[in-house]
């Protein structure tokens, strides 16, 4: 895939038709098909945007060019790229590979600096609430078995011994425990009703998710560690060249004169 493909738009894809990160330097010559070489390139440029994900053939990859060669020769000897239909299709490709080159110099320049990944990663951190939590729960099909484990633990029950005899969930041989998680690991109700919680306390009322009926202990909170700077980089690179992305098509539409009949 070229480079010039790299963003993917909502509603409109970039094709590229042969653009390549590859010098245009002199190349040796590998095969001469009626008179049209085909160089070292033309061979580098067709595995560039044809990955075929294995070890490559080298004699099957140049049987692909020569044959491909062929096919054009016989096509313009018909004069096939005259017909509309090809016309229409050359020119709308043509549109395309221009565009991919806009939409990649509006990316990439300049380039993304390492100032400002560290100022998108301080403000992602910031941003996030790395709370993790260490809870218990129970699970059961219906509220009414809920409540009668709740009343259960009101009357001194072991909240591990309960979680071991009438959960359905499999952490039950665990008496429940669900180790550390971030509330996003979680489903919304579940969530919500940790965050509530005082420390050691359970759940007055049974909790309704998809999964069924929960009855939930709390019993520990702690600051979790963010992900390293190095192991994010290229997904803030990425948010980045999305916004960057943003700002110059919104840009374009800003400046422009548009009637939508």
């Amino acid at each position: 895939m070229s480079r010039f493909t790299r963003i993917a738009l909502p509603l409109f894809a970039v094709v590229s038709l042969g653009f390549s990160a590859l010098a245009l330097a002199n190349s040796p010559v590998l095969a001469t098909v009626n008179g049209k070489t085909i160089t070292q390139q033309d061979y580098d440029r067709f595995i560039e945007e044809n990955p075929v994900g294995r070890e490559v053939d080298r004699n099957e990859v140049l049987s692909e060019l020569i044959t491909r060669e062929l096919v054009y020769q016989d096509a313009t000897r018909q004069s096939l790229e005259k017909r509309r239909d090809v016309q229409q299709a050359i020119e709308s490709a043509r549109i395309n590979v221009i565009m991919g080159a806009a939409l990649e110099e509006a990316v990439s320049k300049p380039p993304v600096t390492e100032a400002e990944l560290r100022a998108l990663y301080d403000a992602e951190i910031a941003r996030l609430d790395l709370t993790e939590y260490r809870a218990r729960h129970i699970l059961v099909s219906d509220k009414t078995e809920a409540e009668r484990i709740i009343t259960e633990l009101d009357m001194g029950g072991n909240f591990a011994a309960l979680a071991q005899q009438y959960s359905l969930d499999s952490s039950a041989e665990n008496g429940g425990d669900l180790g550390w998680f971030n509330p996003q690991q979680m489903v919304p109700e579940f969530s919500r009703a940790v965050i509530a919680l005082e420390q050691g306390k359970y759940t007055k009322n049974p909790v309704q998710s998809q999964f069924g009926w929960h009855v939930i202990q709390r019993e520990d909170s702690r600051q979790g560690t963010p992900p390293p700077f190095d192991a994010v980089r290229g997904q803030l690179k990425q948010i980045i060249e999305r916004q960057r992305l943003n700002d110059y098509l919104q840009g374009l539409q800003q400046k422009a004169t548009i009637n939508v009949n």
